[in-house]
């Protein structure tokens, strides 16, 4: 029985929004993995949170925006460990859990640019395969002993530790500005999913001294 191959895409979506939806739509376009796993972070290794959202919100908001996706997943299994997990961790947890599958960890280039710094690197390449996104301004670049493999030749591959850079038009969205937005009143149209945007109104918005109802579902 072929393995199927699982593309785990980690980060904190804080808030969640539609680069993120685009980037798990273009892997599966491109037909490089069968499903796509969105996988929230709890508590963050490499950077803050915003402190707006934990993580079983955000992994909620991700089931919402991700409903009519079939081939979309959320998995909360960071969410559900009591401290900071590293991407490494999660990958061994994946391979001992879900053995009859392959990892792809799905990245934007802009990430792969502190790669080597990961926590436990260079053991990621025992457990996956790497896809990288395009993104504008980041230069392609391939760290020492992955295999560099092309789009037609990754179908066939045999084995971890290949890295394939996929060029992708994808929308340029960040976090950041997203953040700044919500909670200067802005408009954030064509960056949010509608499904969620009043939550993400209520909890990245501004306090000004009014009291806020928010969904708890």
């Amino acid at each position: 029985m072929q393995q199927r191959t699982i593309g785990l895409f980690g980060g904190s979506f804080d808030p969640p929004h539609l680069g993120h939806l685009a980037l798990a739509q273009q892997a599966l376009a491109h037909q490089l993995v069968d499903e796509v796993w969105l996988v929230p972070v709890g508590r963050a290794v490499h950077r803050r949170l915003s402190g707006c959202a934990d993580g079983a919100l955000r992994a909620q908001w991700l089931r919402q925006i991700t409903a009519d996706m079939p081939r979309v997943h959320v998995w909360d299994w960071e969410v559900r460990q009591s401290h900071a997990v590293p991407a490494i961790e999660t990958l061994r947890a994946f391979t001992q859990a879900y053995p009859q599958h392959r990892a792809a960890w799905l990245m934007g280039a802009d990430a792969l640019q502190g790669f080597e710094h990961w926590i436990g690197y260079p053991e990621h390449r025992r457990y996956c395969d790497v896809v990288v996104f395009a993104r504008a301004g980041c230069v392609p670049t391939y760290p020492d002993g992955w295999q560099k493999i092309s789009e037609p030749a990754w179908p066939a591959r045999q084995g971890p530790g290949h890295m394939l850079y996929v060029q992708a038009s994808l929308p340029d969205i960040s976090a950041t500005v997203l953040r700044r937005r919500l909670r200067a009143g802005e408009p954030v149209d064509g960056m949010v999913d509608e499904r969620i945007m009043d939550q993400l109104r209520c909890r990245y918005g501004a306090s000004d001294g009014h009291e806020h109802v928010c969904d708890k579902e």
